[in-house]
């Protein structure tokens, strides 16, 4: 659905040219932890070369790691693949949820949401590239599953604009559905162009977002 750009090996929210996941810092390190980094740098070879074409032996040697060991934490690359879109999805369903409870004023929560959602996206940029570029490669199951909490994602954003078009404080030339969509979609093509040493911070870029919708 998304065309996904290189970012040209610019840092992003890890610095893997700085972080050694093979040398003594790993016995540091715990399982989750490793098996994060090892999914980030999966998103980041995918997100170069296509999840065709990226191997786990790239992404061992990205981590200074034995293919093995790639293995010992996560099972195949189908389910490193997965594991991307369960990170993606996770966060923004988190992302939903602190916003909705960041605020007891219901007229700032639709910016709330705007701006986390903005920020757990640019937290994962590359895997989001993988997300959405790569999506028909999921298992069938985890594709139904994505679909659903999307559904109910949009179904959220969508009750907020409802209830600010309802009190006059967002435009209402159009149905809470279409400006929901529009509103997210803004965001969500973020990933594509950001650069975190030339653009505004995730919160800042939200602001500018909500600022042109005009959302309170």
């Amino acid at each position: 659905m998304f065309l996904a750009l290189p970012l040209d090996g610019e840092t992003m929210s890890i610095n893997f040219e700085s972080t050694e996941v093979g040398g003594e810092s790993n016995k540091n390190r715990s399982f989750e932890e490793t098996k994060r980094l090892i999914v980030s740098s999966a998103a980041r070879v995918f997100s170069r070369r296509g999840y065709t074409s990226g191997t786990t032996k790239e992404i061992a040697a990205e981590l200074q790691m034995s293919q093995p060991a790639v293995y010992h934490y996560i099972g195949s690359k189908a389910l490193l693949l997965d594991e991307i879109a369960m990170l993606v999805a996770s966060d923004f369903q988190k992302s939903l949820a602190i916003a909705l409870e960041e605020s007891g004023n219901p007229d700032i929560r639709l910016r709330n949401v705007v701006r986390r959602f903005t920020e757990a996206l640019l937290r994962n940029q590359y895997e989001c590239m993988v997300f959405w570029r790569e999506r028909h490669s999921f298992s069938e199951d985890l594709r139904i599953k994505i679909a659903e909490q999307e559904r109910q994602f949009m179904r959220s954003v969508s009750g907020l604009v409802a209830d600010l078009q309802a009190k006059n404080l967002l435009m209402s030339t159009v149905s809470s559905e279409v400006l929901a969509q529009a509103i997210i979609g803004m965001p969500a093509w973020s990933y594509q162009w950001y650069r975190n040493d030339r653009h505004p911070d995730p919160h800042q870029l939200a602001d500018v977002y909500c600022d042109l919708v005009g959302i309170p």
